[in-house]
Protein backbone atom coordinates (compact mmCIF):
# COMPACT_ATOMS: atom_id res chain seq x y z
CA UNK A 1 0.00 0.00 0.00
CA UNK A 2 1.23 3.35 -1.13
CA UNK A 3 1.59 6.16 1.81
CA UNK A 4 -0.44 9.28 1.45
CA UNK A 5 1.73 12.27 0.34
CA UNK A 6 1.26 15.14 2.40
CA UNK A 7 4.68 17.14 1.38
CA UNK A 8 2.66 20.56 2.51
CA UNK A 9 2.02 19.28 5.99
CA UNK A 10 3.65 19.02 9.24
CA UNK A 11 3.17 16.65 11.75
CA UNK A 12 3.69 18.38 15.29
CA UNK A 13 3.92 16.92 19.34
CA UNK A 14 4.59 19.08 21.82
CA UNK A 15 5.58 17.15 25.42
CA UNK A 16 7.76 17.74 28.22
CA UNK A 17 6.46 14.39 29.94
CA UNK A 18 6.32 10.65 28.70
CA UNK A 19 8.59 11.69 25.49
CA UNK A 20 9.39 8.00 24.23
CA UNK A 21 5.67 7.22 23.97
CA UNK A 22 5.08 10.84 22.26
CA UNK A 23 7.97 9.82 19.82
CA UNK A 24 6.26 6.40 19.02
CA UNK A 25 3.15 8.52 18.47
CA UNK A 26 4.84 10.09 16.26
CA UNK A 27 6.60 7.26 14.35
CA UNK A 28 3.04 5.18 14.33
CA UNK A 29 1.31 8.51 12.43
CA UNK A 30 3.71 8.17 9.96
CA UNK A 31 3.42 4.53 9.02
CA UNK A 32 0.75 5.26 6.04
CA UNK A 33 1.46 8.98 5.99
CA UNK A 34 4.48 11.03 4.22
CA UNK A 35 4.73 14.37 6.03
CA UNK A 36 6.37 16.96 5.16
CA UNK A 37 7.84 17.71 8.95
CA UNK A 38 7.72 16.02 11.37
CA UNK A 39 8.39 18.26 14.65
CA UNK A 40 8.90 17.18 18.25
CA UNK A 41 9.06 20.25 20.47
CA UNK A 42 10.20 18.95 24.23
CA UNK A 43 12.57 20.50 27.07
CA UNK A 44 15.16 17.77 25.99
CA UNK A 45 16.15 15.31 23.06
CA UNK A 46 14.88 12.14 23.43
CA UNK A 47 17.50 9.16 23.37
CA UNK A 48 15.72 7.08 21.21
CA UNK A 49 16.20 9.14 18.33
CA UNK A 50 20.04 9.99 18.90
CA UNK A 51 20.42 9.58 15.19
CA UNK A 52 17.97 12.33 13.68
CA UNK A 53 18.61 15.53 13.41
CA UNK A 54 17.71 18.17 16.22
CA UNK A 55 18.12 21.46 16.43
CA UNK A 56 17.89 23.44 19.56
CA UNK A 57 15.75 26.80 19.62
CA UNK A 58 16.28 29.23 23.25
CA UNK A 59 13.55 30.72 24.37
CA UNK A 60 14.14 34.27 22.50
CA UNK A 61 13.29 32.38 19.25
CA UNK A 62 9.56 30.94 20.19
CA UNK A 63 6.85 33.21 19.48
CA UNK A 64 3.80 31.82 20.98
CA UNK A 65 0.55 32.69 18.78
CA UNK A 66 -2.89 31.84 21.27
Amino acid sequence: MKKILLPNVTLLSASSVNIEATVKALEYSCRKIEFGKVVLLSHEKPPILSEKKFNKIDSKSVQIYI
